[in-house]
């Protein structure tokens, strides 16, 4: 009699590919930390729960922190979407580039948005090949504007899910440095994946989502509330 042996290895890397199925290929429509607080849109890229029209509040957190620990919480800040080691949105990722200019127009100037962030310092506790994962979400609405997340190199195992479920991506190869880029859109938002090499020389990814109509409706509100205050009468 014969039979097939599996190694701990080969187990631990089955399992660690089935979650990150999971964590970036799931549908999240169904969610129950999806809520409807506003106009609601299509639903694009999902990571755990939280999608283009999740709301950051307790129960949203609480399923977080189940799966990535304790979070840290920072409220108005800069909202730079430039997060890619040596990479220039404007030559591979021209509409990020312009977005990301109309959030930050003067490079020499501190420009703070009305945001709230979730940071995940240590996830590898619960998911060995995050190291760190930071969520923005409006503070207006509290829906989520923008998603990224460190990995270890067992992140690439997800390419090939993530291709099967939305499609060839653009894939964009850097001639001077070993680094590696694939996009998807959907509806106008990203997900990008980028490889490269981290600090200590080792290949690492950095996954984003960039929920694009969150963040123009940002761009849209402060332009509403300066306008209003541009034309407010005082007494003096």
């Amino acid at each position: 009699m014969t039979g097939t042996s599996t190694t701990p290895g080969r187990t631990f890397g089955c399992f660690l590919t089935a979650a990150l199925i999971l964590l970036l290929a799931g549908c999240g429509s169904n969610s129950p930390n999806t809520q409807s607080g506003g106009k609601r849109l299509p639903d694009t890229f999902t990571f755990f729960d939280v999608n283009a029209n999740s709301v950051n509040g307790d129960a949203l957190r609480s399923t977080l922190r189940g799966h990535l620990g304790r979070e840290a919480v920072a409220g108005k800040d800069i909202l730079d979407l430039a997060v890619f080691p040596k990479v220039s949105l404007s030559g591979v990722l021209p509409t990020l580039a312009a977005i990301n200019g109309q959030l930050n127009p003067d490079p020499r100037a501190r420009k703070e948005h009305a945001i709230s962030s979730l940071s995940y310092r240590y996830p590898q506790t619960h998911y060995p090949t995050f190291t760190f994962v930071r969520l923005v979400f409006s503070a207006n609405n509290h829906h989520p504007l923008m998603i990224t997340i460190d990995a270890n190199s067992d992140a690439g195992s997800i390419l090939e899910t993530l291709t099967a479920k939305y499609g060839p991506p653009r894939v964009v190869d850097f001639q001077d440095q070993e680094a590696r880029l694939w996009f998807w859109e959907r509806n106008g938002d990203h997900l990008v994946v980028h490889k490269h090499r981290n600090k200590f020389g080792r290949p690492a990814y950095l996954i984003a989502i960039f929920y694009v109509t969150r963040i123009e409706g940002l761009l849209a509100a402060e332009k509403a509330a300066g306008s209003t205050t541009a034309g407010a009468k005082t007494a003096f």
